[in-house]
């Protein structure tokens, strides 16, 4: 994997100490980049990247494969990698933590149409109330591609885990189609989520050991 990362991602590599974290930016990196190369018709190694102003990668649009859309996350032991073929896209997972403080990041990131569903539970039931919202609202966010404090209270999500993600606010977009929202089953201790733009006619989720 790491034959095929870019000198910046190997510098960025070298400047991880843990060996763990250094091995899952390697393998997710790696793995993003046979994707990518895959569709595009290119070798890993030659796929072209670019980060935009808020950070979010795309390719290089004088590349191949400029119509590919991707977004990427990654927590605890699982990474997230979404594709898309001329549609915005955003991706969030998050591993569930018991040190987390569900009432002060609710009340600092959530707005109160989000927050006020989340702190009316309690124990496991406001956590993956949290987790839930948490993960929605950060891939409509990304999907946006815009600053995460900008879009704090522009971007409102549903909150209720049992019940199915739904976009309640965002950004006007007079000349494009409605943004859809979806949790994604990743697996036990984990929630994740996926926005688009505008209604995919399939979605599909592989999954990788």
């Amino acid at each position: 994997m790491r034959k095929m990362l870019s000198p910046g991602e190997n510098k960025g590599l070298a400047d991880i100490s843990s060996e763990e974290r250094r091995a899952s930016f390697c393998i997710c990196r790696g793995t993003l980049r046979m994707l990518l190369g895959r569709y595009a018709g290119s070798a890993p190694g030659q796929v072209r990247l670019r980060s935009g102003p808020f950070g979010k990668p795309s390719l290089d649009p004088s590349g191949p494969g400029k119509d590919i859309e991707f977004n990427v996350s990654h927590s605890g032991r699982v990474a997230l990698i979404s594709l898309a073929a001329g549609r915005r896209i955003g991706v969030d997972v998050e591993e569930f933590r018991g040190d987390v403080r569900v009432e002060d990041l609710a009340r600092n990131f959530f707005t109160a149409q989000e927050r006020e569903p989340i702190l009316a539970l309690s124990g496991e039931r406001k956590a993956k109330a949290f987790y839930a919202c948490w993960t929605r609202k950060e891939a409509a966010i990304k999907a946006v591609g815009g600053s995460a404090a900008a879009l704090c209270g522009k971007v409102i999500v549903s909150s209720h885990p049992g019940r199915p993600a739904r976009i309640l606010q965002m950004p006007s977009r007079p000349d494009r189609g409605e943004w859809h929202l979806e949790d994604l089953p990743v697996g036990e201790g984990y929630a994740a989520a996926l926005c688009c733009d505008g209604r995919p006619s399939g979605l599909f989720l592989w999954e990788q050991e």
